[in-house]
């Protein structure tokens, strides 16, 4: 009897929080939807393995290189992605490059965005795109998600019908990479629907936002303008 090894998944997250992100949220829930029997996967927070080398493993960029499918799950920052983001795709394509390696390996990228319309984030995937194609990986394609910062940290199991959108599309696309093809066209389509219509949104970001400031003591301050002349 024959038993096939299990194909190696590399989750990539570009958020620079060790925990409680969104970025995190999305990615482990799609690989905890892989097929167990055929996929085992591996975290790797971006910004620590670049920056933190004491608490990290040297032989990170080989455990990307020697990935059969990769996960890169990300914040946007300002329409783009963050800066270590774009080092550490230099070192893949990099070591694509010298390795001279034909490993097909498969890329699908998320991007989640504070913004509520998923759009915003189509800049950053077109450059993982660029990335994708430029080191001779196979383009799954990608999901976008507008109004992110609500999952930080939580479990999109436990979330209920608010999050049924963003968990039908990841159970598709795990569905998809099971299968060994590209992400539907569904799953791209229920990640970017809006998760709150656009009123709710800026009432919910105004009440967080003078919670944040009467946290910090500074609520009396928020209608200040110190930019004004005066008569």
């Amino acid at each position: 009897m024959n038993i096939h090894p299990k194909k190696q998944v590399s989750l990539l997250i570009g958020s620079p929080k060790k925990k409680n992100s969104s970025s995190a949220t999305l990615g482990f829930y799609l690989c905890n939807q892989l097929d167990p029997t055929k996929f085992a996967y591996q975290e790797i927070y971006l910004r620590s393995v670049l920056f933190e080398k004491d608490n990290n493993p040297s032989n990170w960029l080989d455990d990307i290189l020697k990935s059969d499918v990769i996960i890169f799950s990300s914040p946007l920052y300002v329409d783009c992605l963050p800066s270590y983001v774009f080092q550490a795709f230099e070192k893949i394509y990099q070591g694509r490059k010298e390795t001279g390696t034909n490993k097909d390996i498969q890329f699908l990228a998320i991007i989640n965005s504070g913004f509520p319309e998923s759009s915003q984030s189509q800049i950053a995937l077109d450059i993982c795109h660029h990335f994708v194609r430029a080191s001779k990986m196979k383009w799954l394609d990608g999901l976008l998600l507008g109004g992110g910062s609500f999952l930080a940290g939580k479990d999109l199991r436990k979330m209920g019908w608010f999050v049924r959108n963003i968990k039908k599309s990841l159970d598709l696309s795990a569905m998809a990479i099971n299968k060994g093809k590209t992400i539907p066209d569904e799953a791209i389509r229920l990640m970017g629907k809006p998760l709150l219509s656009k009123k709710l949104f800026r009432w919910l970001g105004n009440m967080g936002f003078k919670y944040m400031a009467k946290r910090n003591c500074i609520a009396h301050q928020l209608y200040d303008r110190p930019y004004e002349k005066k008569a």
